[in-house]
């Protein structure tokens, strides 16, 4: 959970404040998306077993990571598939920080940063950027518009070659394509939309990226009070879903532009009863990925 500074006012911060700091959304984001979407973050470090150089760490950070449970995942999982390696979070409430703090209190491995990714500190640039060779992002886009906008603060954090790994939640009613009919189906009649038959190429399954009913289910057994927790916050009466869907503003357009330049790949988990679609990428971040982001706000 990190805003752009820029996009948001005054009010719009102290709102952000109110509501991920209060303990139901510290308990919900305990586990948040990473219950339901670990199986993504699985199949990356998985494939990174196979293609790492010898000797070469794994150096995860994790940008909005809540209230911890992306690094008691992360950790766990570098020791079941025998990597060496460490996990970084960073997230802005402090509310979760804490939670994240205590949680990973034994994991030698782990460490946290209270602070705004898209503003950091000092500290944060000589310590954290250009070093990183796994990315993970869920949910970090709340108040962005522009996609190139919202990778540029991300890939000043990664290594070249990276994998980066994003859940980014698109306003749910749009005048493009349907990407959940896209990604589900990459229908010949919707390739247009992308150009030249790209739909094919990006497209994919939320299980061809490691999401899968039975991963999601056997995290929320497993994590039965998060599970709980994070369902209940979904509840209308909580207002989060009212205050997420004014939130989530970045535009399918913008995502696919990206993605298509990118070669990353896609999928959705969309549901067309919420007002907005979790999506998910990931891609490679080559110097050439790099450099073309920088080169689209430059023009922009």
């Amino acid at each position: 959970m990190n805003p752009q500074n820029n996009g948001l006012n005054e009010e719009q911060q102290v709102l952000l404040q109110q509501m991920y700091n209060s303990s139901e959304a510290v308990k919900a984001f305990e586990g948040g998306n990473y219950l339901f979407f670990s199986g993504a973050i699985k199949a990356v470090l998985e494939q990174m077993v196979g293609v790492l150089p010898a000797g070469e760490q794994v150096h995860i950070l994790d940008l909005g990571c809540g209230g911890g449970m992306g690094g008691v995942i992360c950790c766990k999982l570098l020791e079941e598939l025998n990597l060496i390696g460490d996990w970084t979070g960073i997230d802005i409430a402090e509310g979760m920080i804490a939670n994240a703090a205590l949680k990973l209190n034994n994991e030698e491995s782990a460490s946290i940063y209270t602070g705004n990714f898209r503003n950091p500190t000092e500290e944060m640039q000589e310590n954290l950027f250009g070093k990183h060779n796994f990315i993970i992002a869920f949910g970090a886009g709340d108040g962005m518009k522009n996609y190139y906008a919202h990778m540029n603060d991300i890939l000043k954090y990664a290594a070249d070659g990276a994998t980066i790994l994003i859940i980014d939640y698109i306003k749910g009613s749009y005048n493009e394509v349907s990407l959940g009919d896209l990604v589900s189906q990459a229908r010949p009649t919707n390739a247009h939309a992308l150009g030249n038959g790209i739909a094919g190429q990006i497209a994919r399954t939320p299980a061809e990226l490691g999401i899968t009913n039975t991963s999601m289910l056997s995290r929320a057994v497993r994590n039965p009070k998060a599970s709980l927790a994070f369902i209940k916050l979904g509840g209308k009466e909580s207002g989060f879903p009212a205050y997420t869907s004014g939130m989530n503003t970045l535009g399918i357009k913008s995502l696919l532009e990206f993605a298509i330049m990118a070669d990353a790949e896609v999928a959705s988990m969309s549901n067309k009863n919420l007002p907005y679609n979790p999506i998910i990428l990931r891609f490679v971040a080559t110097p050439k990925v790099k450099q073309k982001v920088v080169n689209q706000l430059n023009e922009s």
